[in-house]
């Protein structure tokens, strides 16, 4: 087994730092790693790194925006830049999806304010962790958040509410489409009609059931999805997922330090199959 020199790149959150700190003991019982480091989003910095280091650098990056800095010649196991690009923008995931045949996995889209029904959930296209994410219940309540109520601004998409107390997340490690690892949080929400925010709510570890890893697998074999990626959705009462966002990267409940087992599984299949892209 070769040594490798992991760098973690980006910076997020304390959580987050914690969680891929050199002195983690994530890295305790990774025996390929020889070495951590941690440093911002930096190309240069990242280069000069890899010039000073006797071992093959990994990296792993923390973020969308941080992937799309990576030097070209450095291995990491991320979903390429246009899959990446199509994710984190939410009105073009709900385009793919419709384009597949299964944009009925989703939320129903509002494409006109005449069409909306209340309550309804207003998302930013470009922004994660429930950020941008608010509540309208009538049409004046609209037209605060938007600042208009006759027309709907492109940042923006309005989708029909899905009620429901537990809320979900599911963690996968993904190649050419099919699902290597899954692990699964509910997160039991006071109220049926909010939106859950990071660390509102409790999570407890659940098993990830047949059908819903199926449709996931569905959802994204077609771009031959290849990294981590981290789905919200609550379950519908026919025991389908109601999908409300994919996001290619890993996401917070796995940095929590109960969760250290997992997020190790997690990033040794992400170091063993890390190659240049």
């Amino acid at each position: 087994m070769k040594t490798i020199h992991v760098v973690v790149y980006g910076v997020h959150s304390q959580d987050w730092t914690n969680a891929f700190a050199p002195e983690s003991e994530l890295w305790h019982s990774l025996p390929q790693v020889g070495q951590v480091s941690c440093i911002e989003a930096d190309p240069g910095e990242l280069e000069r790194l890899m010039a000073d280091s006797s071992l093959e650098v990994v990296a792993i990056p923390l973020m969308e925006e941080h992937a799309d800095r990576l030097p070209p010649r450095v291995a990491r196991f991320h979903p390429s830049r246009p899959v990446s690009d199509l994710l984190r923008n939410k009105r073009q995931t709900l385009d793919y999806a419709a384009a597949q045949g299964f944009g009925h996995w989703c939320p129903e889209v509002y494409a006109e304010v005449s069409q909306i029904r209340f309550p309804c959930i207003i998302k930013r296209v470009d922004l994660n962790a429930s950020a941008g994410v608010d509540i309208a219940h009538s049409r004046r309540g609209l037209a605060a958040r938007l600042g208009s109520a006759l027309e709907l601004p492109p940042d923006v998409v309005v989708q029909a509410f899905v009620y429901g107390s537990e809320e979900y997340a599911t963690y996968l490690v993904m190649e050419e489409g099919e699902i290597l690892w899954d692990a699964t949080f509910c997160y039991e929400m006071e109220f049926s009609d909010v939106v859950r925010r990071p660390g509102t709510a409790p999570a407890q570890r659940v098993a990830t059931p047949g059908r819903i890893l199926a449709q996931f697998r569905d959802f994204l074999v077609p771009l031959r999805y290849s990294g981590p990626c981290n789905v919200d959705y609550k379950i519908r009462p026919n025991g389908e997922a109601a999908i409300f966002e994919v996001n290619p990267r890993l996401g917070g409940s796995l940095m929590k330090h109960e969760n250290l087992d997992l997020r190790r599984e997690a990033v040794a299949l992400i170091l063993d199959r890390a190659r240049c892209p």
